[in-house]
């Protein structure tokens, strides 16, 4: 297997215990059962959106704000982030995940394409037939 696969195959592994660790809310429809309005459907929040994420989780403690900068996620709010997202699991502040700590993110894009291309590709088959 191509070194570039087994790095990318460890980074999406990575991110998803990093997610479920911090708890990430990751579904518009879940944020907007708890009274919120993502701007995507991940779950993701804009910066114009942040003053509503810091009240909501002034009176929601158990949520804390999670920092998207570049392609670092950050399990605390830090000013001007690319976008937001909120989570109910571990608010330790020190957690941090990087997107690129083993691929370049042409190499991770690359590789993510050629392993999804194949799936979308015959998802849109089926579809026709």
């Amino acid at each position: 297997m191509d070194s570039r696969v087994e790095k990318f195959q460890a980074t999406c592994a990575d991110y998803t215990s990093f997610s479920k660790r911090v708890g990430r809310v990751m579904h518009y429809f879940v944020a907007e059962f708890l009274g919120l309005e993502p701007d995507s459907v991940d779950g993701s929040f804009s910066p114009k959106r942040i003053s509503s994420l810091i009240e909501f989780c002034d009176s929601n403690p158990e949520y804390h704000i999670i920092s998207s900068q570049g392609f670092v996620l950050y399990n605390k709010y830090i000013p001007d982030s690319n976008f937001y997202f909120i989570g109910d699991g571990d608010s330790d502040h020190n957690l941090t995940f990087d997107l690129t700590s083993r691929l370049s993110i042409n190499n991770f894009l690359q590789v993510g394409h050629a392993k999804f291309a194949p799936v979308t590709e015959n998802m849109k088959n089926r579809q026709k037939a």
